[in-house]
C-alpha cells in the first residue's frame, strides 16, 4: 500500500529535506536540509528529540529489515543509516555508514567515517573509530572500544555543560530543536554562534 510519512506537529522539518512514504517522526525530531528519509519500501521511524543533520541518509530496502531511530539521537552530516536500529542517546558521526541488521544500543557512538558492517550489535557505551594510517593517509580498520566514562555520562544525561565544545541542535538555526548534544571543535562553535 501507498503511506504518506505521518509528522508530529512538533517536529521541525528544513526545507529542502526529502521525506516519503511509511515514515513516522515524533515531537521533537528534526530533519535537515538535504537528508532523505525514503519509506517507500519499508518503514522508517525517527525517534523523539532526534536530529538528522544536512545530507543525512535513512534508507532501507524492499527484503530488508526496517529502519528505527530512538529517541534523542544525533545523526551528523552525510551519515547513512541503512535498514538497522539505532536505539535511544546515540551519536553517529559525520559521513558514518551503518548497514543493514545492526543494532546500535543506548549509548554507543559511531565516530566520523567509520563503517559498521551487516548485522553488527554495538553494546552501551561502545564506540566505533576509522584509523587513516600512512602517508599520505588511507584508511584503516574500524577501532571498536568504549567511550571515555566522562563523555559517555556527558551523552547519557540531558545536558551538553559537561563535554567541552558542545552545543545543542536548539544553537542552530533553521534545523530545530532537540536535546541530544553534537560534539565540534571550537571554530565551529564559534562560527555557529553557540556559547
Amino acid at each position: 500500500p501507498n503511506h504518506l510519512p505521518s509528522t508530529s506537529e512538533r517536529a521541525s522539518l528544513a526545507p529542502g529535506r526529502v521525506v516519503t512514504g511509511n515514515v513516522e517522526i515524533a515531537a521533537g525530531a528534526a530533519i535537515c536540509s538535504n537528508a532523505v528519509v525514503p519509506g517507500a519500501v519499508q518503514e522508517i521511524r525517527i525517534g523523539p528529540r532526534t536530529n538528522l543533520q544536512d545530507g543525512c541518509v535513512v534508507h532501507v530496502t524492499t527484503d530488508g529489515p526496517a529502519a528505527y531511530v530512538g529517541a534523542d539521537v544525533t545523526v551528523v552530516h552525510n551519515a547513512i543509516i541503512h535498514a538497522c536500529t539505532i536505539e535511544d542517546r546515540v551519536l553517529i558521526g559525520m559521513a558514518a555508514t551503518v548497514m543493514d541488521g545492526v543494532v546500535v544500543e543506548t549509548g554507543a557512538m559511531v565516530a566520523a567515517g567509520a563503517p559498521v558492517d551487516h548485522g553488527q550489535r554495538l553494546a552501551p557505551g561502545a564506540v566505533v573509530e576509522l584509523v587513516a594510517e600512512g602517508v599520505p593517509a588511507g584508511l584503516g580498520a574500524p577501532i571498536y572500544g568504549k567511550l571515555d566514562a566522562h563523555l559517555a555520562a556527558a551523552m547519557m544525561s540531558t545536558t551538553t555543560s559537561a563535554i567541552p565544545n558542545c552545543f545543542t541542535v536548539a544553537s542552530l538555526s533553521g534545523c530545530g530543536v532537540s536535546a541530544a548534544p553534537i560534539v565540534a571543535n571550537a571554530s565551529l562553535t564559534a562560527s555557529a554562534g553557540a556559547p
